[in-house]
C-alpha cells in the first residue's frame, strides 16, 4: 500500500482534519467500520 505516499501528499489541514474525523469516530465506538472507511477516503484523496 501506497498509504504513507498518500498521507505525505496531502496537506497538513487535510491530515488534520482525517484525524479529527478518526477521533470522533472511535469515540462513537465504531472503530472498525470507520477504520475501513477512513481508508477509502485516504485513498480518494
Amino acid at each position: 500500500m501506497k498509504l504513507r505516499e498518500m498521507i505525505n501528499q496531502s496537506t497538513e489541514s487535510d491530515a488534520d482534519l482525517v484525524k479529527e474525523r478518526t477521533w470522533r469516530r472511535m469515540r462513537g465506538k465504531r472503530v472498525h467500520t470507520t477504520w475501513w472507511f477512513d481508508m477509502l477516503e485516504i485513498r480518494i484523496l
